[in-house]
């Protein structure tokens, strides 16, 4: 395992500004956000967090869904779905419940919350 990674920390810089987009916007729509130079810092940070692929993380995240919103931290897992180009994080020792991890664009979304900060564990 590379050492550079296993220590690697993570810290989303992306949320605020893409909260305070659609905010501004009342949503998004990606044909809009696509040319964004926010656009290209989310994916650009999205990539940073596919690094993690396969490792054992601590999340500090939030989530704003209909039935709950709040934050917490939690220990996990994490797999990056190639096929949908998403990162999956399995809290604990789980292996068929996931949720996915995001940025802020996808915040409110069923089964999804958004990374604050992660560090390898």
């Amino acid at each position: 395992m590379n050492t550079q990674i296993a220590c690697a920390k993570f810290v989303n810089n992306v949320y605020e500004p893409m909260r305070a987009y659609i905010k501004a916007h009342r949503g998004w729509n990606m044909d809009d956000l696509i040319t964004t130079p926010l656009c290209a810092d989310y994916t650009k940070a999205m990539h940073e967090l596919m690094q993690f692929d396969g490792m054992k993380v601590k999340v500090k995240y939030s989530t704003s869904q209909e039935w709950h919103s709040g934050s917490g931290e939690m220990i996990g897992k994490i797999k990056v779905d190639k096929e949908a180009n998403k990162v999956k994080f399995y809290e604990g020792r789980k292996t068929a419940h996931f949720r996915y991890l995001d940025l802020g664009m996808f915040d409110g979304w069923h089964a999804t919350i958004v990374c604050k900060e992660m560090e390898a564990v």
